[in-house]
């Protein structure tokens, strides 16, 4: 596809290379559209039974609440002590209707070591989340969390900070 543009009475055709790029976005347009269109909505699926035993309470999935919970702008800090080069944790929680955490209906998802898992517990214990929100009240939502680390080691003199996380170790 040629494209022009008019330009007075000067007619201009962008360079090829303009072109190819274009003719390249417009070919990705139409894949991502393709994929969307194409693509099921996945069904809203209530908290599982464990987790409402656990919370001793009702507690919504997101796609069931209004209005998600909110992480805090600032959340505490961890009491943990790097072990390795990198880690991660993911967590499924119960954030309840006054935006603490509910230990007991705290899951490991999964976790490159249990003591990264157990800091990040103890570290959501201490946070207060925005509540989620069904029919403008709050109420417990089931949700999952994740953080991780990597350790960038920066000579004096070396390269720059962010150069150095680029080449960071990768979990």
């Amino acid at each position: 596809m040629l494209m022009h543009a008019h330009f007075g009475s000067c007619r201009f055709a962008p360079p090829v290379a303009e072109l190819r790029m274009r003719t390249y976005a417009m070919a990705m347009a139409a894949v991502l559209l393709t994929a969307c269109a194409a693509r099921t909505p996945q069904p809203c699926e209530p908290a599982p039974a464990d987790v409402l035993t656990a919370a001793n309470q009702i507690v919504y999935s997101r796609c069931q609440v209004d209005k998600v919970a909110r992480m805090p702008a600032r959340m505490p800090a961890m009491q943990y002590t790097p072990r390795g080069n990198c880690g991660s944790v993911m967590l499924q929680i119960v954030i309840n209707e006054s935006g603490r955490v509910i230990p007991r209906a705290t899951r490991v998802i999964r976790s490159s070591d249990p003591a990264l898992a157990d800091a990040f517990q103890n570290s959501l214990a201490a946070a207060r989340f925005q509540p989620a929100v069904k029919d403008g009240v709050p109420v417990a939502m089931l949700d999952s969390i994740g953080t991780g680390y990597s350790v960038v080691t920066v000579r004096s003199g070396g390269a720059p900070p962010s150069v150095a996380r680029a080449n960071a170790p990768r979990c």
